[in-house]
């Protein structure tokens, strides 16, 4: 009996395991595959009409020669970094 029972216990599972491999699996979400990252993409574009205009949007040129100056003025003169560690010990307390 306990042969037998094992058999198609076992017969049964095998069925079950071939059967499940030609169920369709997720039509759902086969066909919002990638809806997410069209999602994302698009909602980073800062202006999806820009190749129709001709006019580019840009700064004029003593504004800009200023940020260019200022940036590498930055790699020349950088802040000097705060200690971590440091921060809220001494100085003028509330106490």
């Amino acid at each position: 009996m306990n042969k037998r029972f094992f058999l198609a216990v076992n017969v049964a599972t095998i069925g079950v395991a071939l059967a499940s491999g030609c169920a369709q699996t997720s039509p759902r979400f086969d066909s919002q595959f990638g809806e997410s990252v069209r999602t994302v993409t698009a909602q980073q574009i800062l202006n999806p009409d820009a190749g129709a205009k001709e006019v580019t949007e840009a700064m004029d040129g003593s504004t800009a020669r200023q940020a260019v100056v200022g940036y590498r003025a930055s790699f020349r003169d950088p802040q000097s970094p705060q200690n971590a560690f440091t921060i809220g010990v001494g100085g003028s307390g509330s106490r």
